[in-house]
């Protein structure tokens, strides 16, 4: 079915990825960040705005004050940074969940 660009500038926060064969549609999500994936773009005040490295570290759980000393570096690079790095809270979730599942299944 066809979307109208019109009506997607009236959601907010709606994230549109693109990728070499398809564009996918998210709202109240963002996709996952990968290495070389840089088309990321969400919808805020009803215009359409590009992911930058900044928003991608901050997703990444980056605070502010070291996703800033990263000036001289590329956005290009950044973007593939961000894409590489695992999400330290995430990864603690999950080891913090196998080990009490372990620890549950031994009982």
């Amino acid at each position: 079915s066809k979307i109208s660009i019109l009506d997607l500038e009236k959601h907010e926060w709606i994230i549109f990825d693109t990728r070499q064969s398809d564009l996918r549609i998210y709202q109240n999500l963002v996709p996952t960040l990968r290495t070389w994936r840089h088309g990321i773009f969400y919808v805020r005040n009803n215009k359409f705005r590009r992911l930058s490295w900044f928003e991608s570290l901050l997703l990444q759980w980056f605070s502010e004050e070291k996703a800033r000393k990263t000036k001289n570096i590329s956005n290009t690079n950044l973007l593939s940074q961000a894409g590489n790095a695992f999400t330290v809270d995430v990864i603690e979730k999950i080891v913090k969940n196998l080990f009490l599942t372990k620890i549950k299944n031994e009982w």
